[in-house]
């Protein structure tokens, strides 16, 4: 098998690009966690991510009936721009590019693999959030606790910022639970 590292057994090359889609994953979770806070609930530049997020997707997606798209405008601002998407790829090549060569580990392909599926999944689980339809895992316990995990983040904007894996929400304290959800609104009432 030719690659960019003969000196490296096929076996131990496969195992480091598995190894760096998992590692992804994890790598995930605080990136979107990051991504989320500091750029799209953050009036950072470039503003627009702040805007398209934070001033037009929470203000026509609230916690409440307005959670699940209705309308056109709805429909229009469930998911990234395809542009949003080539440019965090283009961000992590030369990222995991530059770990790669420091490094002399062969995890580039794997990094890779790992950003786009998890920015897919991340696309797939959040527009099914938005707009639910009769699939069969989205009676499951995991992808309904998962709908609730967001849909508190409507409620409360710098809670649950994870969609796909709420790692880095336990992790960092910005996990809320409906109990607490209930718990402070009735002390605010």
């Amino acid at each position: 098998m030719p690659t960019l590292f003969p000196e490296i057994p096929w076996y131990w090359y496969l195992v480091s690009q598995v190894g760096a889609i998992f590692a992804i994953w994890i790598y995930g979770s605080f990136a979107e966690w990051c991504l989320h806070r500091f750029i799209m609930h953050s009036k950072f530049i470039p503003r627009f991510p702040f805007e398209k997020h934070a001033l037009i997707h929470h203000k026509l997606f609230r916690g409440d009936e307005s959670f699940t798209a209705s309308t056109d405008e709805q429909m229009h601002h469930v998911s990234f721009n395809w542009y949003d998407h080539v440019t965090l790829n283009l961000i992590h090549l030369g990222l995991f590019a530059g770990l790669e060569y420091v490094t002399g580990l062969p995890i580039l392909i794997g990094c890779m693999i790992g950003v786009a599926s998890y920015l897919i999944a991340y696309e797939s689980i959040h527009y099914i959030f938005h707009v639910p339809g009769n699939r069969f895992f989205e009676k499951h316990r995991w992808f309904e606790w998962l709908r609730e995990h967001h849909q508190i983040h409507h409620k409360q904007h710098f809670r649950n910022l994870n969609v796909v894996l709420p790692l880095a929400d336990f992790v960092l304290g910005t996990r809320r639970s409906p109990s607490v959800l209930v718990d402070s609104e009735s002390t605010s009432a």
